[in-house]
């Protein structure tokens, strides 16, 4: 989460806004809260890590790659854990769900192994 905090200041600063500045856009009540996700101290909810990709104008994972690659990871280890747990049901249903698990995964293979442009 440090990295993450890291990332607030740095973008918050680049734009030259102070922490009560960014914390009026982000909807807080004070420049403390930007203090505190800032120094890792608060972690962020979804609203708030959206506004931020909004207001500086980047995806999320470029806005916060370490938090965003942390999360895929384990997201994609329990998507491969539960797609071996479903390969052998014949349903409609697990069709359905290996479908989405695999391409997932494919997904995050191709962004692994494809170099940024």
């Amino acid at each position: 989460m440090k990295k993450f905090a890291r990332y607030i200041r740095t973008h918050r600063r680049r734009w030259a806004l102070t922490q009560d500045e960014l914390a009026f856009l982000l909807g807080f009540k004070s420049g403390s809260s930007v203090s505190r996700l800032e120094t890792g101290k608060l972690q962020p909810s979804v609203e708030v890590a959206v506004a931020c990709g909004a207001l500086f104008g980047m995806k999320l994972r470029e806005l916060f790659p370490h938090y965003y690659v942390a999360t895929e990871d384990l997201l994609m280890r329990r998507a491969y854990e539960f797609d071996k747990r479903i390969e052998s049901d014949p349903s409609k249903e697990a069709l359905i769900k290996r479908t989405l698990l695999r391409s997932a995964l494919a997904r995050a293979k191709d962004r692994i192994t494809k170099p940024r442009q």
